[in-house]
């Protein structure tokens, strides 16, 4: 949480656990027990001044816990949903929505604010196992290895992207560059992740769906395993897969490039289950199969 410092760590014990992170103690600050949901993701609100967490599982609902008032507010599928599952979702840049992935290759959409869900859902054609937002769009990809963007506001589907590979989508995510676009990060289940520069407008997005499917700018093959974690700062993006030991890199932004001298082979992350940044970007926080949550400052953020 950027107003507090406040890193909050979860799993499948069903507990939140919240830690002030100040660098060198890092205390404990709370915990809260959700009894009904192993929590497989959890994500800070970002809008301003809330001190909510959305909270996540294989469970046809989430939480949005509130950490100030130490309350939580359940929200349910839509009646006569088939969801069994809601662990994979992503959060708008100015904290207003929320999206996550369902069956039948659907995004679903909820108000962040209200915590409740929007009339509208976008729909693939592929299974839909990754979900991201830009600034103005939404993104999802899955088993055809094809991503889909979606305008915002108009739920309309802008173009489809064939990713490089054709291995089929494990996770996206979304980076400010320096064009007043963004960067997208397509990580597949080959352990690649493709990098797309992207227009700040919308409207630039039909060039996506050319007859021939633009190069990736950049292509980060350092790891073999499935990308599982994608974690972005203004600075830097962590790329992480849980199915091989020490699997994490560093990409340095706006070079692309991973960072070469860390990690290290002594570094010992074991398999890193998730990884986040804090609002400066200069602490990297590694979740693993230990139970353990490494902090990291990183020189050059």
């Amino acid at each position: 949480n950027a107003a507090d410092d406040v890193l909050v760590a979860a799993g499948l014990d069903k507990t939140l656990r919240f830690f002030r992170v100040d660098g060198d103690r890092n205390e404990t600050s709370g915990a809260a027990h959700l009894a009904d949901l192993p929590v497989q993701g959890a994500d800070w609100s970002r809008t301003p001044g809330d001190r909510s967490v959305f909270v996540a599982g294989r469970r046809p609902f989430y939480y949005r816990y509130d950490a100030a008032a130490e309350t939580a507010v359940k929200v349910r599928a839509r009646p006569r949903a088939s969801d069994k599952s809601l662990e994979r979702f992503a959060q708008s840049p100015d904290g207003a929505l929320l999206a996550f992935t369902a069956k039948d290759g659907r995004v679903l959409l909820a108000d962040a604010r209200r915590s409740c869900w929007l009339p509208s859902e976008l729909k693939m054609s592929g299974t839909a196992r990754a979900v991201a937002f830009s600034e103005r769009c939404v993104y999802a990809s899955g088993g055809d290895a094809t991503v889909y963007c979606w305008d915002v506001r108009s739920s309309r589907c802008l173009a489809t992207l064939p990713d490089a590979g054709a291995s089929p989508t494990s996770t996206l995510a979304c980076a400010p560059n320096d064009d007043g676009g963004h960067w997208l990060f397509v990580g597949s289940e080959a352990g690649v992740v493709n990098v797309y520069s992207r227009g700040a407008s919308p409207a630039a997005a039909p060039t996506f769906s050319a007859p021939a499917a633009p190069a990736p700018d950049r292509t980060v093959s350092s790891l073999t395993t499935t990308i599982s974690t994608l974690a972005v700062s203004d600075g830097n993006v962590t790329v992480a897969s849980r199915w091989g030991r020490d699997a994490l890199r560093v990409v340095r932004l706006p070079s692309l490039r991973v960072a070469p001298n860390w990690p290290t082979s002594k570094t010992p992350l074991h398999y890193v289950t998730s990884a986040a940044f804090n609002a400066g970007g200069d602490l990297l926080a590694v979740g693993n199969d230990r139970g353990r949550v490494l902090l990291y400052r990183l020189k050059n953020p």
